[in-house]
């Protein structure tokens, strides 16, 4: 007997919709800041693309990688020097992501991308132009998500065409992917169970 045949129509429901939720979500940010605790270190790991219709590119800027939580701020990408970036207003999203101060990075390579001045500013690098692809490794080298004041969630930015995401997992959280393991796990073994008591005889 095939096994989904075993299991409630209403759990198979629930199972789809939760699949096609997951890509939904995974879709509708173009740019990702994943911040990951790895090593006795965090880093921002930055991928995507930008569509930057709808925003005003009214300055050239320069920052250094860095982030400040209670202000707004955070950059990814080597910065140095000045004029690297293109800074652009329009954007909308929370002014704070954390309680934490300024906290520099110790190292960088990729793109630069980056949200200032209370969430309100986007930097991407000098003449980017959209569609193009954004990727970038910041490390804050003996850090942890709580020494840099991190706040746990996904912190969104946003505009009419495209939005930026700073996604920090709890880290006493179960990872949903083995969540979900878990869960299908326990389907499966309540079907078996299903499976065992048909198989039974009353005497």
């Amino acid at each position: 007997m095939r096994i989904y045949t075993l299991i409630p129509k209403q759990y198979l429901a629930s199972l789809v919709g939760m699949f096609f939720a997951t890509l939904g979500q995974n879709s509708q940010a173009a740019v990702m800041i994943d911040a990951v605790e790895t090593g006795g270190n965090v880093e921002l790991i930055t991928s995507g693309s930008l569509d930057l219709t709808g925003l005003t590119n009214f300055s050239l800027g320069s920052a250094y990688q860095q982030v400040i939580p209670n202000q707004g701020y955070v950059f990814t990408g080597p910065w140095a020097g000045s004029g690297l970036a293109d800074v652009y207003s329009g954007v909308s999203g929370p002014s704070v992501f954390g309680t934490g101060g300024q906290t520099l990075a110790t190292s960088a390579s990729g793109s630069r991308v980056g949200i200032s001045n209370y969430g309100q500013w986007l930097y991407v690098p000098n003449g980017f132009v959209s569609g193009t692809s954004l990727s970038s490794t910041t490390v804050f080298a003996g850090h942890t998500f709580a020494s840099l004041g991190l706040t746990p969630g996904n912190h969104v930015w946003s505009w009419s065409s495209d939005s930026v995401t700073l996604r920090i997992p709890d880290p006493s959280a179960v990872p949903l992917p083995g969540a979900a393991w878990l869960f299908g796990s326990a389907l499966i073994g309540l079907a078996g169970i299903k499976r065992t008591n048909r198989g039974r005889t009353t005497v």
